[in-house]
């Protein structure tokens, strides 16, 4: 049985491209270009978090184009539906994502794991669905 990964029936599938962006992190990471890892890094935790609140209907108080990660995390998990645990994963990784992009320096051996948490995360969220040309680059 096919069904589409939906929350109710008149709602359209949740499109998340983080997996593309973490792929690109990684490559990035493996040629030693740490900034440019740590800065897409960052950018697939703020897709992902935008297609989780996007999936789960959270509302934010102010209308604003570009909501930062933290916001999103905190909307999250203020409405149940991101526990303290990986509420805490995301903030650390958002850390490094930002110590990162402001040229600062993080050991490489952080960042992998920080892909491979996400990666997971990624896996856990059957209901968001990938884009097909999200492949490896």
């Amino acid at each position: 049985m096919v069904m589409l990964a939906v929350r109710e029936l008149h709602h359209r599938p949740v499109e998340c491209n983080a997996r593309a962006l973490l792929f690109k992190s990684q490559t990035a990471l493996e040629s030693n270009r740490l900034i440019e890892a740590g800065c897409h890094l960052r950018e697939a935790v703020r897709v992902f978090l935008a297609a989780e609140c996007e999936y789960w209907g959270v509302k934010f108080a102010k209308k604003k184009c570009r909501r930062t990660p933290g916001e999103m995390a905190h909307a999250l998990r203020k409405a149940g539906q991101l526990e303290k645990f990986g509420f805490d994963w995301l903030e650390e990784i958002v850390g490094y994502a930002n110590t990162l992009a402001h040229c600062g320096f993080v050991r490489p051996s952080l960042i992998a794991t920080s892909l491979e948490i996400m990666h997971m995360f990624c896996d856990g969220s059957p209901y968001l669905v990938q884009p097909k040309a999200g492949g490896r680059v």
